[in-house]
C-alpha cells in the first residue's frame, strides 16, 4: 500500500487522467453515438500536446510535480471551458461571469498566478499528486460504470420502439421490388401555407404531377422543424422518444437523430430486401459518407468536443464574426453562399449519374438544400446577387423564398422526367420536403412551418393507403405496406414542434 501511495506521489498520472475525463464523461452523457476510433484518435492527439507540455514545464520549474500542477490548469480549462462557462450560466447572479471579456481574462490571470506560486513554492505537491491522481481514477472509474449500465439495459425506450418495428418486419420474396428514388426538397413548403402566405397556387408543379401520375397530398404534415430529427422519424417510422416532451432542440439531439439516420430501420429492411443504398444527401447513411457536409452540426466527436475552449470560441466569435464580415463583403459572402450553390450541383451530378447506371433494385436519397436560405436563384433561374449574410428585410426573405422555390420545381421536374425516362416509368418516386419555410412572419395559424410536401409515384397507381393528411413519420410505413404487403400501424399524424 505505501509502494502504491509513493508511486501514486511520484509522478502528475492526472495530466492524462483529465484528458480521458473529458472523454469518459462525454461519452457517458452520448453513450452509443461517438465512434471509438474518434475518441482515440483525440485522447492520442490530447496526450501528444499533454507529454509536450509537461516537458516544458518541467524544464522550466525544475520538478515534474509543479509542472503536473500547471499543465493541469491548462488541460482542465481548455476542455471543460464549455462546461464552466455553461454553469456560470445557469445562475442568475454569475451570468456575467461566463461572458468571454470575464472569463477568458479571469484564467489567463489565474494561470499566470498559479505559474508563479508554484514555482517559488518550497512544497514538493507529492500529496496533491496523490490526491489528484486518485481523485481522477474515481471519476474515470464512476464514468465506466455508467457506459456499463447504458450497455446492459441495452438500449433506452427509443431503441426498444426501434426493435419492435423491425419485429413487425417480415421478408417478401415474392414482392417486387421496383427502384426507389427518395428526392427531399429542404425547407419546402405545402400548398396550403403557400396559398394562404403568398397567395401562390403551385398550380404548375400541381398539374405536372398530376399529369405524371403522382399522388399529392393535399395537407401533409412534416412533424419537426428540425432537418435531422425529421429525416430520423421518417427513417425510423416513429416518433423520436428520447426528447421526453422537450420542444427545443439540444446538441445531444443532433448526435442522435445522425447515428438514427446511419442505421434506421427503412435502410435496414430495404438492404434485407437486396436493394443497393445510394446515398446524396446531407447525412451519413450506412457505410456511406455525406455527400454535402456542412460541418455545422455537433455530430459524432463534435458532441464532446464543441465543449473545448477552441470550438466554443469558434461557435460564438468565429461564426459570428464570418457572418459579420460577410454581411459587409459581398465577395465573402459569395464565398460561403457557393458552398451551398456546389454542394446542390454535386448531389444533382451524382443522381443523374445513378440513374443511367443499371443494376436493380437501388434505393436513392437525395437530399437537396433548397429552397433553404441562402435563396441562390429566382424564378427563372439567374442568381439573386444577394448578401444573405446580412439583415435582410422580411419583404426579400420572402420574395427570395418563392423565387427559389420555384427554380427548385423545375429541378424537381427534371430530375423526375428522367428517371421516368430512364426507368420506363417503373421506378417509385418519392418527392417531399422535411418541413416547411421557418423564415415567415406571420400570425395566421392556416401557416405553418410543419406544413411541408409530399407527392408519391408509384408504376401501379396504387395509392389506396396514401391520404391527403400524411406525415413524415408515417411515410414508410404506408409505402412498406403497400408495396412489400407489410402491415405496419399508422401513427397518429402529429406536429411535435
Amino acid at each position: 500500500m505505501k509502494q502504491l501511495i509513493q508511486k501514486l506521489g511520484s509522478f502528475p498520472y492526472y495530466v492524462f487522467g483529465i484528458a480521458f475525463f473529458f472523454i469518459s464523461h462525454g461519452y457517458s452523457e452520448n453513450a452509443g453515438l461517438i465512434p471509438f476510433r474518434d475518441m482515440l484518435f483525440f485522447f492520442l492527439i490530447t496526450a501528444g500536446v499533454t507529454i509536450f507540455i509537461l516537458w516544458f514545464f518541467t524544464k522550466k520549474m525544475g520538478s515534474v510535480s509543479k509542472a503536473g500542477i500547471i499543465t493541469g490548469f491548462f488541460l482542465f480549462f481548455y476542455l471543460f471551458y464549455g462546461a464552466i462557462q455553461d454553469g456560470f450560466k445557469q445562475f442568475r447572479l454569475l451570468n456575467q461571469l461566463s461572458r468571454y471579456s470575464v472569463l477568458l481574462p479571469s484564467i489567463v490571470i489565474i494561470t499566470i498566478l498559479a505559474y508563479f506560486l508554484v514555482k517559488h513554492s518550497a512544497r514538493d505537491f507529492k500529496k496533491i499528486t496523490i490526491y489528484i491522481n486518485t481523485l481522477l481514477v474515481l471519476f474515470i472509474f464512476l464514468d465506466l460504470i455508467s457506459i456499463s449500465q447504458h450497455s446492459i439495459k441495452g438500449g433506452d425506450k427509443d431503441e426498444i420502439v426501434k426493435s419492435s418495428i423491425e419485429k413487425n418486419l417480415s421478408p417478401c420474396t415474392k414482392c417486387d421490388r421496383p427502384d426507389i428514388y427518395l428526392i427531399v426538397l429542404d425547407e419546402y413548403w405545402g400548398n396550403r401555407s403557400l396559398k394562404n402566405y403568398f397567395n401562390f397556387e403551385n398550380s404548375n408543379l400541381i398539374s405536372f404531377l398530376n399529369n405524371e401520375g403522382f399522388f399529392v397530398a393535399t395537407t401533409p404534415l412534416g412533424n419537426y422543424t428540425s432537418t435531422p430529427l425529421s429525416i430520423a422519424s421518417m427513417f425510423d417510422m416513429k416518433y423520436v422518444e428520447w426528447l421526453n416532451g422537450r420542444k427545443q432542440v439540444q446538441a445531444e439531439d443532433y448526435g442522435r437523430a445522425a447515428k438514427a439516420i446511419t442505421n434506421s430501420i427503412t435502410m435496414k429492411f430495404l438492404k434485407s430486401l437486396g436493394y443497393s443504398i445510394k446515398n446524396y444527401s446531407i447525412f451519413d447513411i450506412l457505410n456511406q459518407p455525406s455527400e454535402f457536409n456542412f460541418g455545422i452540426l455537433p455530430i459524432k466527436l463534435r458532441l464532446i468536443t464543441s465543449k473545448t475552449l477552441l470550438s466554443r470560441m469558434e461557435k460564438d466569435l468565429l461564426w459570428h464574426l464570418r457572418v459579420d464580415v460577410a454581411s459587409k463583403y459581398n465577395w465573402l459572402a459569395t464565398y460561403f453562399q457557393n458552398e451551398f450553390k456546389e454542394g446542390n450541383e454535386k448531389l444533382l451530378k451524382l443522381t443523374y449519374k445513378e440513374i443511367k447506371e443499371p443494376g436493380n433494385p437501388k434505393f436513392v436519397y437525395t437530399h437537396l438544400m433548397m429552397p433553404h436560405l441562402p435563396h441562390l436563384y429566382d424564378s427563372s433561374g439567374r442568381e439573386n446577387n444577394i448578401n444573405f449574410f446580412d439583415s435582410l428585410p422580411q419583404r426579400v426573405l420572402d420574395e427570395t423564398y418563392l423565387g427559389y422555390l420555384i427554380y427548385s420545381n423545375k429541378i424537381a421536374e427534371d430530375l423526375i422526367a428522367k428517371i421516368k425516362k430512364v426507368t420506363n416509368g417503373k421506378a417509385v418516386i418519392l418527392l417531399m420536403s422535411d418541413h416547411g419555410n421557418r423564415s415567415f412572419s406571420a400570425s395566421n395559424k392556416s401557416v405553418s412551418a410543419n406544413n411541408n410536401f409530399n407527392a408519391v409515384f408509384l408504376p401501379q397507381k396504387n395509392y389506396d393507403l396514401f391520404y391527403d393528411s400524411i406525415s413524415n413519420v408515417n411515410q414508410f410505413r404506408v409505402l412498406f405496406n403497400t408495396l412489400f404487403n407489410q402491415h405496419l400501424p399508422i401513427l397518429k399524424d402529429s406536429v411535435v414542434f
